[in-house]
């Protein structure tokens, strides 16, 4: 029994952070579902780096033997299987998109974590004019503000804009349409996906 309930201590200890990470990870940068072999493997790299951030904090708190008090060792528990892991998640997130971060890749030839041009972008929230036109020849425009949404690798991509637009007979935005609730558009109906900077689209009219 005691074996039994060391190995499950050591199990929560080593698969919990490394899987609370890797999930907030997972939403900031989209990737194939890996197998069930590399998800323990990821959990157990993760985790380590999780305890290695926290090396000293821990050695603090067992020299001020925090562990006596159940309070603080319930919030020493918490802190280090569900806080922390979430903080490193999203300081990771964050690192990755940072111009250092861009260059430390070039130099070793290492490839960007987002799978596709469109979770690039688009994962920005970046506002713009969205102009499509469709394999039949139709041509959609629309606005991509907040209120928008663009799915994510591995799902197929399709967009919702907010807001369709008016189009003079050259193509021209002209305007928001009257009355419009947005539209839905999948990837697979379109030719050419345009994108157009919001500011400067709208002070040139």
């Amino acid at each position: 029994m005691p074996t039994t309930f060391g190995a499950v201590l050591v199990l929560v200890a080593f698969i919990i952070p490394g899987f609370v990470g890797n999930r907030i990870l997972s939403y900031a940068h989209s990737r194939p579902d890996p197998s069930d072999g590399r998800i323990v493997l990821e959990a157990l790299t993760f985790s380590c780096l999780n305890y290695a951030v926290l090396s000293s904090l821990l050695v603090l708190a067992w020299n001020l033997r925090w562990y006596e008090n159940l309070l603080l060792l319930a919030a020493c528990t918490f802190g280090v299987l569900f806080v922390s892991p979430v903080l490193l998640a999203l300081a990771v997130a964050s690192l990755v998109d940072t111009k250092i971060a861009r260059k430390f890749r070039d130099s070793f030839g290492m490839r960007y974590p987002v799978a596709k041009a469109w979770d690039c972008f688009f994962r920005q929230g970046i506002p713009c004019w969205v102009v499509a036109t469709m394999k039949d020849g139709r041509v959609i425009a629309g606005l991509y503000g907040p209120n928008s949404f663009a799915s994510s690798f591995p799902a197929p991509e399709d967009l919702y804009l907010e807001k369709l637009c008016k189009l003079s007979p050259q193509g021209k935005i002209e305007g928001i349409a009257e009355f419009s609730n947005g539209c839905i558009i999948q990837m697979d109906n379109i030719e050419l996906l345009e994108l157009f900077d919001i500011t400067k689209r709208t002070e040139n009219g």
